[in-house]
């Protein structure tokens, strides 16, 4: 990727750190979905109410060797770099089989998408997708296994909500946004229980959940008053598996 190279401008910068220490809540702008960037204009911070997806991986516990401290003998007990691109090339990839599709985040072995969900077909569609995602990992890590790697586990959190953007505007256009509030923190809170309570399962928010389908929502059982899980796959995808990894 070509770097775009900027001569520092002292008093934009000076404008963009009182522009967005001097705010308020109550003067940010909210948008009911993703701006464009006509529509974003001068606006250094605002909020829109969209859908984030976030995904935690770490290689699979041995709680066997964990309650003794020990290690799987010649092995790292860390994802690889190999793993680790190979996940988010999947993640990536899938995500943006999603029309309303927007951005994506990487931190370390976390993986995060913002998307434009509108209407309720937005949402449906995209927890189709997230069994493709489940199921893509499964395959990631059996055939991390068999070339002798740990075999990998995750879980994957979905929040329909209001996120906090600011933007900076030096970057590239598709990297000029910096994402963080509610919806990032509970999509991340929500990934983070899955991976420690139910390990290549899906959690998702309560209002994430109220926009399925009834045919989706049987697809989910209730945690508590504000989760939904759900361990669901592609069955093509799934069956591929069986066939030519699990059978050999």
């Amino acid at each position: 990727m070509e770097i775009l190279h900027e001569t520092f401008d002292f008093d934009r910068s000076l404008k963009d750190i009182d522009g967005i220490l001097t705010v308020t809540s109550e003067k940010v702008h909210k948008f009911p979905r993703i701006p464009t960037l006509e529509e974003i204009g001068d606006l250094q911070l605002f909020v829109a109410v969209c859908t984030v997806v976030y995904v935690r991986l770490r290689p699979k516990q041995d709680m066997s060797l964990a309650a003794f401290g020990a290690s799987v003998s010649g092995r790292s007990q860390v994802i690889t770099f190999r793993q680790r691109v190979l996940a988010q090339h999947l993640f990536v990839n899938l995500m943006r089989e999603h029309k309303k599709c927007f951005d994506f985040m990487f931190f370390g072995d976390d993986m995060c998408c913002a998307l434009d969900t509108t209407f309720q077909t937005d949402i449906n569609e995209l927890l189709e997708l997230l069994a493709k995602l489940n199921s893509m990992l499964n395959i990631l890590s059996r055939k991390s296994e068999k070339v002798g790697l740990l075999a990998l586990e995750w879980g994957i959190g979905a929040h329909y909500g209001d996120s906090f953007v600011a933007v900076n505007r030096y970057q590239t256009q598709n990297e000029r946004f910096n994402w963080s509030g509610l919806a990032f923190q509970t999509a991340f809170d929500l990934s983070n229980m899955a991976l420690n309570d139910a390990p290549n399962t899906i959690y998702t928010s309560d209002v994430f959940y109220q926009n399925l389908k009834d045919k989706y929502k049987e697809l989910l059982r209730k945690k508590d008053t504000s989760i939904y899980t759900a361990n669901i796959i592609n069955r093509p995808i799934k069956d591929w598996q069986t066939e030519n990894l699990e059978s050999k």
